[in-house]
């Protein structure tokens, strides 16, 4: 599991918290949303309340990610016509 840390900066104060993130980690939205849901994102060192939570200058913004499992694809043989 990837944790990544920001600080919310001054220019970045009032963002929403799915908005940030997903800049931040460059990750989808609905991704960055299901993470918050899931309970992967702190703001502080708590919890992260909801995907819409609008972010203040100075606050420590923290990010777990599952890495990707690999996907092993297979050929299948399939008649044509």
């Amino acid at each position: 599991m990837a944790r990544s840390e920001w600080t919310v900066t001054m220019d970045e104060a009032g963002a929403r918290l799915d908005l940030f993130l997903s800049e931040k980690a460059g990750l989808t939205r609905s991704r960055v949303e299901k993470l918050i849901r899931d309970g992967q994102a702190q703001v502080d060192g708590a919890q992260a309340a909801k995907p819409g939570q609008a972010l203040k200058s100075g606050q420590s913004v923290a990010l777990e990610v599952n890495e990707a499992q690999p996907v092993e694809i297979l050929p299948q043989d399939l008649p044509l016509q």
